[in-house]
């Protein structure tokens, strides 16, 4: 990290106090409480990306392809955010809200910090599937590389019923079982890639939990939007079975319909989990299923090592295939991760001491092959700020500039054969091997 980014940290880190959740007030009879939690998190990285899409970049812009700009060889990023959230009860009634405020800092105008590790230029990326009914702009102020953005991702009423829990709003909602992958998670999925995994961001929903017994549970949604045709709802039944966790669902998703099923439990000293779904469009294209396989093993108390198969129907079978589904809706809007359609996950971590873990984690992409690794160190200081530092390194052959020789504006303007090729795979030739490397550093104080 270039050291342009220290004075930007010691700034942030001057105007905050140290940190810890409280009950901030709670009256004598004990039947209503209001609880008060708030973070502060800096996070600073430098990423270089590889020479490959640099070069092909060049070769686009030299052609006049319009709407590209040359990737850099290399960005800083800077992020501070503040996120305050409460609770308050009052018996049977339950409010719930959260906001954040972040500012993000890029050294290049418009290459700011997406869901995805992978920086493909493109002009015909589609807009992200909306998982709320209605927003406040998110945007708050955006110039040069200087972005000041804000997210009232909670809001929600919760009333207990005799037979279960009806929740309004705003809320939480994550499903399945994979740890890298989730096929069944819809709605508020975490990327692969994701370092920071603390906050799951709200979406708009209507939702009923019955209790069906003392390990079973019926959960019924609504997923209201503007469109008519784009109303959404999931039926999720979840109970245990031979000491196993199981939960089937039915979800119609913007224009999908999706069935999913996951499990988890234990065979001896190994944690094992699963889940799968299938993707049955309502518009076009044929179904897809997406599943995931895994398990978990303590060697030693302090020693955690888990590996995951990921299968991801949804993929391309070859690279040449991998810039159209990176600009499907349902890849920009972080529902489906992974260009491909074999992938493997791996973690190691170490538990140094009570406060401190040293992990690492990878991705591989078995049909290319190409992997990213993510070596992690994480300190926490009496519990109330937290330090990580770590890095990105991406394996993989990169793209191939080559595909635009020979070509010329004559080709561009009439976008004959060749040029459509080669803008439409930009040769591609693994999916990490266009994946940015770097490190970064995030300190975290909590209230």
């Amino acid at each position: 990290m270039r050291a342009r980014w220290l004075p930007v940290l010691l700034l942030g880190l001057a105007g905050v106090l140290p940190a810890r959740a409280r009950e901030l007030w709670k009256s004598t009879d004990g039947s209503k409480v209001l609880e008060g939690h708030a973070f502060y998190k800096t996070y600073a990285s430098e990423l270089f990306l590889p020479q490959s899409l640099v070069d092909v970049t060049e070769a686009m812009k030299s052609l006049g392809v319009p709407n590209v700009a040359v990737v850099p060889k290399a960005v800083g990023l800077a992020t501070q955010s503040l996120r305050g959230w409460g609770r308050f009860v009052d018996g049977p009634w339950e409010l719930d809200a959260g906001w954040e405020l972040s500012a993000v800092a890029s050294t290049t105008a418009g290459l700011l910090p997406t869901a995805s590790l992978s920086a493909v230029p493109s002009a015909t990326a589609g807009p992200a599937a909306s998982r709320r009914l209605v927003d406040f702009d998110p945007i708050l102020y955006q110039a040069g590389g200087l972005t000041l953005a804000q997210n009232l991702d909670l809001l929600a009423v919760k009333r207990t019923l005799p037979f279960g829990t009806l929740t309004i709003g705003r809320q939480v909602l994550s499903w399945g079982t994979g740890a890298f992958w989730n096929p069944t998670d819809l709605l508020s999925p975490f990327a692969p890639t994701d370092i920071d995994r603390e906050v799951r961001h709200g979406v708009d929903a209507a939702r009923l939990a019955i209790a069906l017994g003392a390990v079973s549970e019926l959960d019924l949604l609504w997923l209201p939007q503007k469109k008519l045709r784009n109303q959404g709802g999931v039926a999720r039944v979840v109970t245990n079975v031979h000491d196993f966790d199981v939960s089937v669902s039915l979800a119609k998703y913007m224009r999908d319909v999706v069935g999913g099923a996951d499990f988890a439990g234990d065979l001896g000293p190994i944690s094992i989990h699963g889940e799968a779904a299938w993707t049955e469009p309502l518009d076009s294209g044929a179904g897809f299923l997406r599943a995931v396989a895994g398990g978990q093993w303590m060697p030693t108390d302090k020693t955690t090592l888990l590996a995951e198969y990921y299968f991801n129907g949804f993929g391309a079978t070859a690279a040449s295939g991998y810039l159209t589904k990176m600009e499907d809706p349902r890849e920009t809007s972080g529902q489906i991760s992974g260009a491909g359609r074999h992938y493997l996950g791996l973690s190691a971590s170490y538990a140094a001491s009570d406060l401190v873990s040293i992990s690492g984690s990878t991705l591989v992409n078995l049909q290319d092959p190409s992997a990213i690794l993510v070596p992690l160190v994480e300190w926490w200081f009496e519990q109330s700020v937290i330090f990580r530092a770590g890095g990105f390194l991406s394996v993989g052959r990169g793209a191939d500039a080559h595909v635009f020789d020979g070509l010329d504006a004559a080709d561009v303007s009439a976008n004959d054969a060749a040029f459509h090729s080669a803008v439409t795979t930009l040769g591609l030739r693994s999916e990490y091997g266009i994946t940015p490397f770097g490190v970064f550093i995030e300190v975290g104080l909590y209230l």
